[in-house]
């Protein structure tokens, strides 16, 4: 029984002293190649390309909190640029547009329309300036007229129409400017257009409104009332009458012939060099 506490208590001790009676001594030989490593190693570098480490850290958070405080500066310069413009940047207009009523828009004004105004896209348009070389007439009023470039999904249960998204107005540009001369004011459509359509804007004090791209769902929600009064065989494409209430749109082209595609960019450089 002692023999065993004994072996017991010994084989404690080994594990408590951390096995040391096991570990092999370092010979002459072994503590050569430690020693040689150890005089090896630059101790002078490292520390040197830690600090430099350090450094380059600091300087990337230093740049970053100025590129962060750059952007910032730019945003409120925009801010503040739209202020200065005032309350007549959100305008409220009702149907129909008449030359009075282009005379007070300017290019990048933000407009709500109420009121009626036709919906036609580009098959529509051929068959009007067909019907007017063949010598026929226009199957709506078009003086004063306010034409969406659009054609709308169809609608659910209980809305007077589906999703109503405007449509590339460049598909419009060879048939808008004889319109134009005829009385249409405005038109309402998504990006730019040629020069001939610009010059008949000019010439006819008319407007081109762009409307939102990929909203057609809410731009939906201004349209209270819809009917097809031709073309009905065009399907999507049929000649509509609607009634819209603060629809959201933006002066792109104003009666002076000022391109918000052109001038938005000027502004957008002269505040990046502020």
């Amino acid at each position: 029984m002692k023999k065993r506490i004994i072996g017991c208590l010994l084989i404690t001790s080994i594990i408590l002293s951390g096995c040391s009676f096991w570990k092999p001594k370092n010979t002459e030989d072994d503590r050569k190649p430690m020693e040689q490593n150890s005089a090896e190693f630059d101790w002078g570098n490292y520390q040197k390309a830690i600090y430099q480490n350090r450094t380059l850290i600091k300087e990337c958070n230093a740049n970053y909190q100025k590129d962060i405080s750059t952007i910032k500066q730019k945003e409120n310069k925009m801010l503040i640029s739209r202020m200065m413009r005032g309350k007549d940047m959100d305008k409220h207009i009702a149907t129909p547009i008449t030359e009075e009523v282009t005379r007070e828009l300017k290019v990048g004004d933000y407009v709500y329309l109420t009121g009626t105004m036709y919906v036609a896209r580009d098959a529509a348009h051929k068959r009007m300036i067909e019907a007017l070389d063949e010598g026929g007439e226009l199957p709506i009023d078009i003086r004063d007229a306010t034409i969406y470039y659009m054609g709308p999904s169809p609608a659910r249960e209980g809305r007077p129409i589906g999703s109503a998204g405007p449509t590339t107005a460049t598909r419009m540009d060879k048939y808008a400017p004889r319109l134009l001369d005829l009385g249409e004011k405005a038109m309402i459509g998504k990006g730019k257009r040629s020069k001939e359509v610009v010059d008949a804007v000019i010439r006819n004090h008319a407007v081109y409104f762009a409307a939102i791209g990929g909203a057609g769902a809410l731009l939906s929600k201004c349209i209270t009332k819809s009917e097809i009064v031709c073309y009905e065989d065009l399907g999507a494409e049929a000649i509509r009458k609607i009634e819209v209430k603060d629809f959201p749109v933006i002066v792109v082209i104003d009666r002076e012939g000022n391109n918000l595609y052109e001038t938005a960019i000027q502004q957008y450089h002269t505040l990046e060099e502020m």
